[in-house]
């Protein structure tokens, strides 16, 4: 028993072991765990949720605020002015995102690489920062769309139903946000289009949490193999038809060394994983990445 300790390098002398190091083959990347599938899938559920209910709450105060204006400055004011469509609160969803998002990388980089998993505190500040900088531009984009609904609707009722109260005004407006389907929108409300009714915001609210999943998991393993030591990062794209026309399937089976962005040869969009990248990139992406050590690289035919 006194011997046996010479057999075992100590943690930190052990040569990082990627899984599969002798052959391999696409199959063997197909995916998680059945068990860390299940948990991706219950997570990205759970977030779409937390998210909806944040986007509907946001989108009563603003409509209360819009109310407001119209009660005060009359219809005609709210036309030209941002400010009844403004201070969304950002810093939640921040914290929102952010919670789900640290487990997610947390549990893709042990599903990776197991023990030496460590999610440093510069990294975790980094992926932090980027969901900040996405939330600001998600939240112009809100304001945006609610200006030129509301803008529209306005406009559209002025010149139909010039003879229409402000209170008739203020109950549409509220009434807008409670629409379950599209075939269940009044006639009256249609110009106010559907981004905002309760079909609309729970749509975008599963739209931002699965692409937020998608990017937490692959940024976890992107940064559990620079902990293993891999040498390469292999692309796999999911190419069902079933999320969206990115173009991706181009990027299946790219190989880059660690510290290189893949470059989609269709489009040149130059990104560092799945789920990097701006908008058109990155929305309902479900493409993954995974380590290779450089004879895994080899087997798909780079560095030959």
């Amino acid at each position: 028993m006194g011997n046996r300790g010479s057999h075992y390098a100590p943690r930190h002398r052990r040569k990082p072991v990627i899984r599969k190091e002798e052959t391999i083959t696409l199959s063997d990347f197909d995916g998680e765990s059945r068990r860390h599938g299940r948990i991706v899938v219950a997570r990205a559920k759970s977030l779409g949720k937390a998210v909806e209910n944040w986007l509907k709450a946001e989108a009563r105060k603003q409509v209360t605020r819009v109310v407001n204006e119209i009660r005060q400055y009359g219809p005609r004011a709210v036309m030209r002015t941002k400010k009844a469509m403004e201070d969304w609160d950002d810093e939640k969803l921040l914290r929102i995102l952010a919670l789900y998002g640290v487990r997610q990388i947390e549990d893709s980089g042990l599903e990776i690489a197991g023990s030496s998993w460590v999610f440093k505190p510069t990294v975790k500040a980094e992926y932090l920062l980027e969901r900040q900088i996405m939330i600001q531009g998600l939240k112009k984009s809100l304001e945006k769309e609610m200006r030129g609904a509301v803008g529209t609707a306005l406009g559209t009722w002025f010149i139909e139903e010039p003879g229409l109260t402000v209170g008739q005004i203020s109950q549409r407006l509220r009434t807008w946000l409670t629409v379950s389907t599209s075939k269940d929108t009044p006639l009256a409300l249609k110009p106010l289009g559907r981004r905002f009714t309760a079909e609309g915001l729970g749509a975008r609210a599963r739209m931002i949490a699965r692409t937020e999943t998608n990017r937490a998991r692959n940024f976890g393993r992107i940064e559990a193999g620079k902990v293993m030591g891999a040498e390469y990062f292999i692309w796999l794209a999911e190419t069902d038809g079933l999320s969206g026309d990115r173009q991706h399937d181009a990027l299946n089976r790219q190989v880059r060394p660690v510290g290189e962005n893949f470059v989609n040869p269709a489009t040149g969009a130059s990104l560092a994983y799945p789920g990097d990248g701006d908008a058109e990139e990155v929305i309902n992406c479900r493409c993954s990445v995974r380590p290779l050590t450089a004879d895994q690289a080899r087997q798909f035919g780079y560095g030959d």
